[in-house]
């Protein structure tokens, strides 16, 4: 595996993550950006929530000035939401991620260097779910895939497809859901955070991985 640039920087958006304790535990200096910080992560920059314009475009702003010339940057877009509200849906998963993906990639191109983002899909987007979940994380693909022909040689642009992973929403299932989902996959269990953040790590020091996606789903989706 290629190793890491020693001026690389690690930005992560959704510090309320599970998946932010074990990204922090991994990068030490990443710098995290959300409304709470549970985990008390230690670089933990408060933004205002992702469910309104104002917010993404505060969000962006706040990551835009923490970039320079010089330096490597890789971001990581953990934000979701399972709501029945199409609104909220369509704002944190699809509108944020978009926007501020793309104001990563404009900073990058405006500072001369380059990085990588990581988005966070879901394997809903295939396998179908909750509509407003499901249809918006399937809209990544296209974000990805614009990103890519928009600003090829400044970003590298890749999205990690999870299955069920331990923790977060999960916790609260009862042993016959948590069974019945578990026996779809071919390891017979759910993911756990460390699993899904080994991919992360992975396709963010591979300099030649770009416009992929990483199957997390153990056989979910084929």
């Amino acid at each position: 595996m290629t190793k890491s640039k020693t001026n690389s920087k690690i930005l992560v958006v959704g510090s309320s993550s599970f998946l932010s304790k074990a990204l922090s535990i991994l990068f030490e200096d990443a710098i995290f950006f959300g409304r709470s910080n549970p985990h008390n992560l230690r670089n933990w920059n408060k933004s205002l929530p992702l469910n309104s314009w104002d917010g993404i475009v505060k969000t962006s702003a706040a990551i835009a000035d923490s970039i320079a010339p010089g330096d490597h940057y890789h971001l990581i877009l953990l934000q979701g939401v399972s709501t029945d509200d199409w609104e909220e849906s369509i704002y944190v998963n699809q509108i944020s991620v978009a926007e501020i993906a793309e104001s990563f990639a404009k900073s990058l191109q405006r500072n001369h260097t380059s990085g990588s983002i990581t988005m966070i899909g879901s394997a809903s987007s295939t396998l179908g779910g909750k509509v407003q979940y499901s249809s918006t994380k399937a809209a990544l693909v296209g974000v990805q895939n614009s990103l890519l022909k928009n600003f090829s040689g400044h970003v590298r642009v890749n999205q990690i497809l999870p299955g069920v992973i331990e923790g977060g929403m999960t916790k609260d299932w009862d042993l016959e859901k948590v069974g019945t989902i578990s026996k779809k996959t071919y390891a017979g269990r759910f993911a756990s955070a460390d699993e899904i953040v080994d991919a992360i790590k992975f396709v963010i020091l591979n300099d030649y991985i770009s416009g992929s996606v990483i199957n997390m789903t153990s056989g979910q989706v084929k």
